[in-house]
């Protein structure tokens, strides 16, 4: 079995592949396999942990792995009428753990899939996730100088003891786009 070193080799060397690749067909194959499994109730957590800090970390490689993993689908079935088919079966199994890990996406490139994933109660709480990730992460933002941040927030209808909601709910009201531009906000909040 191969040591945690040779892994991450393997993986460095299977992104710049991937990202370097002229041939579509490439990452359509790559992409293709990453949705079957975070399509599962409980994905792979290096899969998930190397989403979070390779694929959504980089400015290119953050839309294209939202695009690839969830957004071109939410955009598709919303143009045709059909979101209630992410409230059930692999596809909302994969909505909802892309949303919960998409905290480093920008929050312009992901504001149209969450405003369409809150239409789906199923998927509240991993809008939620989205956008507490948003705040949190430290290439996170959200956008509350136009209120559509809090707004969302308020219309996911969370249950009133849900952690961290009202954390969020006050600093998105103050106005604080991330964590690390005033840390202290969230602490007063607490």
């Amino acid at each position: 079995m191969a040591g945690p070193q040779v892994l991450v080799q393997w993986v460095v060397h299977l992104n710049a592949y991937v990202c370097d690749n002229a041939d579509p067909a490439v990452a359509d194959a790559f992409w293709a396999g990453f949705r079957v499994r975070m399509a599962v109730p409980e994905p792979i957590e290096h899969l998930r942990l190397h989403l979070r800090t390779y694929w959504f970390c980089g400015h290119t490689t953050a839309k294209t792995a939202f695009d690839a993993l969830l957004a071109d689908d939410v955009r598709r079935l919303a143009a045709a009428g059909r979101l209630p088919e992410l409230a059930t079966g692999p596809l909302h199994l994969r909505a909802r753990h892309v949303l919960e890990d998409s905290g480093s996406v920008d929050w312009d490139h992901k504001r149209e899939v969450c405003q369409a994933a809150a239409t789906v109660a199923e998927l509240r709480p991993a809008v939620f996730r989205a956008l507490l990730g948003s705040y949190h992460a430290v290439s996170g933002s959200l956008d509350p100088a136009e209120a559509l941040a809090l707004a969302l927030l308020d219309s996911l209808h969370l249950p009133a003891g849900t952690e961290h909601l009202p954390q969020l709910r006050a600093v998105l009201r103050k106005g604080v786009a991330n964590h690390y531009k005033d840390p202290a906000a969230w602490r007063v909040c607490r």
